[in-house]
């Protein structure tokens, strides 16, 4: 009698295939998948990118353009609301476009030049090729790095917020490089021009208006306010900039953070001190050379800014009233 056969089990050959065939079906469409997705998120990054650098770019020119025609200490006459003279023509008020490309030097910058380059700190140009403008783009000056041809040119013109370091070790400032430009408005009586131009940096520069304030009293002035006194540089503590202040026969308001690296509190209170009844000091607690203090204070920087203001207009009302 013949042995009965066992049932045969698993798959067979023809099942095995159509299982691989799919296997590999699923593979590729998950390979697709990621392979889609990356492409998105790249796409998405890039657009990112583009628009983060759009709003540096943005940000760049607003702050350039609301900083045009900023020159530090000096008013044109033509922008000073406190005058009520007529500008002078080429002296006090421009009377032409400059041209943006002229080269510095005491020849070209002359007095109408300048003055023009101070009256019209913003011009725009749409053509490259603008008379006068193509010895910026591509002649030997090549001041406008990584320009596109047949791009838009937007000039602007002020004087940076940073100032030359007067005291080695100082923090906060530029260093004298002869390669720069630099401008310093006449703050001294004597001054017969409003403002110097030249590229020796500190040796063009003027003093300072309490320091003129000691030597002769200036026109007009009835008080100082300092806010922030730069009494020494920071980890360096003397008095030694002050000594001026003791022949200022005006008033004084010293307006200073309790932080203030540039003026420990003790010293800058035995200056004051010093200087008795003509010295007021006015403390901002935990504030820093900047007026800043810690989120723990409790206080906004504008509820800081309010507070000197009015300070400052106390001082100014207390002026008026002597």
């Amino acid at each position: 009698m013949p042995a009965a056969r066992g049932r045969e089990r698993g798959f067979g050959l023809v099942e095995l295939m159509i299982s691989m065939l799919i296997g590999l079906v699923i593979i590729a469409a998950l390979v697709t998948l990621f392979v889609n997705t990356s492409g998105n998120n790249r796409e998405l990054a890039r657009a990112n990118s583009m628009i983060e650098n759009g709003r540096f770019a943005i940000k760049v020119l607003e702050d350039d353009l609301a900083h045009a025609g900023y020159w530090g200490a000096y008013v044109p006459v033509f922008d000073d609301q406190n005058s009520i003279a007529v500008p002078a023509p080429d002296t006090e008020r421009p009377t032409a476009v400059p041209n943006p490309c002229l080269a510095y030097s005491t020849g070209n910058w002359n007095t109408a030049y300048v003055t023009s380059l101070i009256g019209v700190p913003v011009q725009a140009y749409d053509d490259d090729s603008a008379a006068g403008l193509a010895t910026c783009v591509t002649g030997a000056l090549d001041v406008i790095d990584n320009h596109q041809a047949g791009t838009d040119v937007l000039v602007v013109r002020h004087v940076d917020r940073t100032h030359v370091c007067t005291v080695v070790g100082e923090v906060g400032c530029d260093a004298d490089d002869a390669g720069n430009l630099y401008m310093q408005p006449g703050l001294c009586d004597s001054d017969t021009t409003p403002y110097v131009f030249g590229t020796s940096g500190y040796t063009v520069m003027h003093k300072m208006n309490c320091t003129a304030q000691a030597e002769r009293p200036l026109p007009g002035v009835g008080g100082l306010a300092f806010l922030g006194f730069p009494l020494h540089p920071p980890g360096k503590p003397s008095t030694s900039r002050a000594e001026h202040l003791y022949q200022v026969q005006v008033p004084m308001l010293f307006l200073q953070g309790t932080r203030d690296e540039f003026a420990r509190l003790e010293l800058i209170t035995q200056v004051c001190d010093r200087l008795g009844p003509s010295a007021t000091l006015h403390l901002i607690d935990d504030g820093d050379h900047s007026f800043k203090v810690p989120k723990r204070a409790g206080r906004t920087p504008e509820q800081v800014m309010a507070a000197l203001a009015d300070r400052i207009a106390e001082f100014g009302s207390s002026l008026s009233a002597q």
